[in-house]
């Protein structure tokens, strides 16, 4: 008889046993995926705070993980020499693809201004006469700390062509950069903000010494 109890009672130890090994492991099979989820969510979200740069061989670059707020202006300025990069530093062979990927760093007052651009002939010497437009940034500054993000940007452009000697127009500009949610891409890797007005400060030929 204390032979069968001692059996019975082993039973219910090793039961016992095996109910608490398939807790632990039930719980462990909830909460394995649902630290992924916590881990891959908290990750997306560190990624999305990142800021982004493109260097002059057109990689996308990142910096650290840090507040969208603290950077912003950094990226406006960032998006203010982008825009004047695609918009006069051109030749007959970039014009149309800068141009259009001009376009897409802002709103409707980007075509208002090549519009203008086009009236005073800014293209007419690139096909005829072979011209380049280099440009060189003198400074650029961010006069505010969140949306929408004044940029200021003196800028030189230098054009060159087979028939007359170098001419170079100084420009300022005031940019007006709201925030958006639009996905960063390559040609546009600060896409969360949109150029939604631009006020020509001052334009004008330098006299050549």
């Amino acid at each position: 008889m204390n032979k069968i109890l001692k059996y019975a009672n082993d039973l219910h130890i090793s039961g016992k046993f095996y109910r608490k090994v398939t807790i632990i492991s039930l719980v462990g099979m909830i909460i394995a995926p649902l630290a992924m989820f916590l881990f891959f969510a908290n990750s997306l979200k560190n990624m999305n705070s990142k800021i982004w740069a493109v260097d002059q061989a057109g990689n996308v670059l990142s910096a650290s993980m840090v507040d969208k707020k603290t950077v912003r202006p950094l990226e406006a300025i960032a998006h203010a020499r982008l825009f004047v990069s695609y918009m006069f530093e051109v030749d007959r062979y970039t014009y149309a693809d800068k141009t259009l990927a001009a376009y897409k760093l802002g709103g409707s007052c980007i075509d208002a201004l090549h519009a203008q651009m086009l009236k005073g002939n800014w293209d007419k010497d690139l096909d005829q006469y072979n011209a380049s437009h280099s440009v060189i940034i003198d400074n650029v500054a961010c006069e505010s700390k969140e949306s929408p993000y004044v940029v200021n940007i003196l800028f030189r452009v230098i054009n060159k062509s087979e028939i007359s000697q170098p001419r170079t127009t100084v420009m300022q500009l005031s940019l007006a950069i709201y925030e958006t949610n639009q996905p960063r891409t390559a040609t546009n890797p600060n896409a969360e903000l949109s150029i939604e007005n631009i006020d020509i400060v001052s334009s004008y030929e330098e006299a050549i010494n």
